[in-house]
């Protein structure tokens, strides 16, 4: 069938909000040191980031969290399950040691990948890191090519793996993500394993089958309302560095979504916690949901009299809802494409392009609410006539 290719563009005025600085926008200050951003839970936007977040520089422990996934995916996929238990083997003494963040695994013993993944998340074990991906690979070097086959799947285009812990080797080299790529690790394992925030409730991990206590890596940020977990990390190349997920419905019921922020490169501890917690007070303060369509309102009116009911009303159909800042408005660009013959209810006939500031942030099928017939010979003249006698009656007695 031939179908034309009509373009219309709505035009509404857009609040540019592009490299804003933080204290610009919100009265506070993250040092120039700090790599951060903010973003959506939901989908990849980005509401406030720092410069670089698309270089790739050392993420410590954070590497832990596709440790995680790889691990969740295995399992997924029936290779072992949680109540597997695994032979803790020599090739992780050397994660037993002092100084190391480890759950204090003995060679020998056995555990199941439940109680390691705990020890993972929980008090960042590199023992447990290793233990997992030598259960799960063979090798952890083979773990690893898993890590970073998982990392071009999900479009993390600056990231590569040397391990499965995030330490440094010996010759210098080690994990490295940039800030984007965190955040869109953050979202898809939420998105898949939503069960992974379950770790944050754990402020001490016991097991008192084998005499294991140990503190939590995170639980500083349960200070920080709607805290909802994930990960942190520390390597002198690193520095302080969290990705966090925080639900901003804690502060203000109608604000129904979470976001994720990620900062890098803090110099202590407090410094970390402190700039975390201005991006999760700037986001409170500054966005809201907003109802962009609704497939209760038509969004354009085509005249085509060719059709017997000539005014035609376009609809979205599905409903779009975004998270936007104060005051920004999405510039919608519809495109159709159009049969030439009748329009049937819920067929899709093209797109609603929504955007802000140049990037595209939802499209949305066009529909029509109930078909539309195309006229035919004696419906044209049966038009032709009513509309004839409408502008006689109007003469005559109008």
């Amino acid at each position: 069938m031939k179908r034309n290719k009509v373009i219309s563009i709505i035009l509404v005025f857009i609040l540019i909000f592009a490299g804003v600085n933080i204290k610009d926008a919100y009265g506070q200050e993250i040092n120039d040191n700090v790599v951060y951003l903010v973003g959506s839970m939901e989908k990849d936007q980005i509401f406030l980031e720092s410069e670089d977040i698309e270089k790739s520089r050392p993420v410590a422990s954070m590497s832990k969290i596709m440790t995680y996934y790889i691990v969740k995916d295995s399992i997924k996929n029936g290779a072992y399950s949680l109540d597997t238990n695994v032979i803790i083997g020599e090739e992780v003494f050397p994660y037993t040691a002092p100084g190391n963040s480890r759950m204090d695994l003995v060679v020998g013993e056995s555990i199941s990948v439940e109680d390691l993944l705990s020890g993972l998340m929980v008090v960042s074990g590199n023992d447990a890191a290793v233990a997992l991906a030598i259960n799960d690979s063979g090798t952890e070097e083979a773990f690893v090519e898993k890590m970073n086959q998982k990392a071009k799947d999900l479009g993390l285009e600056n990231t590569y793996f040397v391990n499965s812990h995030g330490l440094e080797r010996e010759d210098g080299s080690s994990n490295s993500m940039s800030a984007h790529d965190l955040y869109k690790l953050a979202v898809n394992v939420c998105k898949d394993y939503p069960e992974v925030l379950e770790y944050s409730k754990i402020d001490v991990l016991v097991q008192d089958d084998r005499n294991f206590v140990g503190q939590a890596t995170s639980v500083e940020f349960q200070q920080i309302a709607g805290y909802q977990g994930l990960k942190t990390g520390y390597t002198d190349a690193a520095g302080r560095c969290f990705t966090g997920v925080f639900d901003l419905s804690k502060y203000d019921s109608s604000k129904d979504f979470s976001i994720v922020t990620v900062v890098m490169n803090c110099d202590s501890g407090e410094e970390r916690f402190q700039s975390t917690k201005e991006l999760v007070n700037f986001t409170n303060n500054n966005f809201n949901r907003k109802e962009i369509l609704s497939t209760n309102e038509y969004i354009d009116i085509i005249n085509d009299n060719s059709m017997i009911e000539d005014e035609i009303k376009i609809y979205p159909a599905e409903d779009l809802s975004l998270i936007l800042r104060e005051g920004d408005s999405p510039k919608l660009e519809l495109e159709y494409d159009l049969p030439n013959g009748s329009l049937v209810k819920g067929e899709d006939y093209g797109d609603v392009i929504v955007s802000l500031n140049g990037e595209t942030i939802g499209v949305v099928d066009l529909t029509v609410n109930k078909d539309f017939e195309k006229a035919n010979i004696l419906s044209r003249i049966g038009i032709l006539f009513s509309n004839l006698f409408s502008y006689m009656f109007l003469m005559l007695f109008g």
